[in-house]
């Protein structure tokens, strides 16, 4: 590419101009004084790219790259931007087709190839499975799995409410109470959204009580065992200890070492071993026990 050349004489030429990144801003017509030289960040080469590119100056001569500059291009909410330097490139995301005007309540969004109003629904409540209450963040909120914009029905003593996907249904809330097991009376504290388990009740069993598949019902026969078994062991008890006091008074007795209490003693402490003796345990818990001397 040829030199530019300082001459004696003036003149007229065109003349390129460059940025100070070396590209192409603009030609001109310009005057040459003799003896002078071109403007800072000129030249007398002429930048001719084509359609769609422009020129870089790289200190000797023009090089030719894609042009972009001045394009308009969307983001999938229809927020528009515009290139301004070579160096810029479409982002992958970047969308050619200008977006209509929304109406009001609704925002803009970039779908299956075609820009789609969706309502804006900033503000309005939403509600989890378990009915919690949420408010929506902003316009292009995306409602999660398992939430509902439905609003839960009032509630009813002993349920709470859950979304189930397609509707508000009431579930059972027995959490806190305590539950019987049917078969082994074993307590139970509810800790589960639910119907009470298989084979549970909340009524509460009584010590010799029996499931008879709606209620409990006592077992006269087990209650009465219990008591005399009570009753024996209590007669047991009585006796031994009855008869070591008579073995101890007999003794005195017998050897003439005997104070006179423990002389009349004695036969009171074998009148009540006698009337131990007769107590009818299969009558328990009806007895009523001889008092001790």
């Amino acid at each position: 590419m040829d030199k530019f050349e300082f001459s004696g004489d003036p003149r007229s030429i065109w003349i390129y101009s460059y940025d100070e990144t070396g590209v192409y801003v603009g030609n001109s017509f310009y005057f040459i004084p003799p003896y002078t030289g071109l403007p800072a960040n000129t030249t007398h080469i002429p930048c001719e790219p084509a359609a769609g590119k422009t020129g870089v100056f790289n200190g000797e001569s023009w090089n030719y790259v894609d042009d972009s500059r001045g394009t308009q291009y969307w983001n999938p909410r229809g927020v528009g931007f515009v290139i301004s330097t070579i160096q810029e490139s479409l982002p992958d995301w970047a969308i050619l087709t200008p977006p209509p005007a929304p109406d009001d309540g609704y925002v803009l969004l970039f779908v299956d190839d075609e820009w789609t109003q969706i309502e804006d629904k900033t503000g309005q409540a939403y509600y989890d499975r378990n009915g919690n209450k949420n408010l929506v963040p902003n316009a292009y909120f995306t409602l999660p799995d398992g939430y509902t914009f439905m609003a839960p029905p009032d509630a009813k003593p002993t349920f709470v409410t859950q979304w189930d996907g397609n509707e508000w249904v009431y579930v059972k809330d027995l959490r806190g109470q305590v539950a019987y097991s049917t078969e082994t009376k074993a307590a139970l504290v509810i800790s589960e959204l639910g119907p009470l388990p298989a084979d549970y009740t909340l009524l509460v069993p009584g010590q010799f009580d029996e499931w008879d598949g709606s209620a409990w019902v006592k077992n006269e026969e087990s209650e009465h065992a219990y008591y005399v078994d009570l009753a024996e062991r209590q007669k047991a008890r009585l006796l031994t200890a009855a008869t070591e006091q008579i073995s101890i008074l007999t003794y005195a007795v017998n050897n003439g070492i005997a104070s006179e209490s423990e002389t009349t003693a004695l036969p009171l402490w074998e009148t009540y071993r006698v009337e131990l003796n007769r107590v009818d345990t299969s009558t328990a818990p009806n007895i009523t026990w001889p008092e001790k001397p």
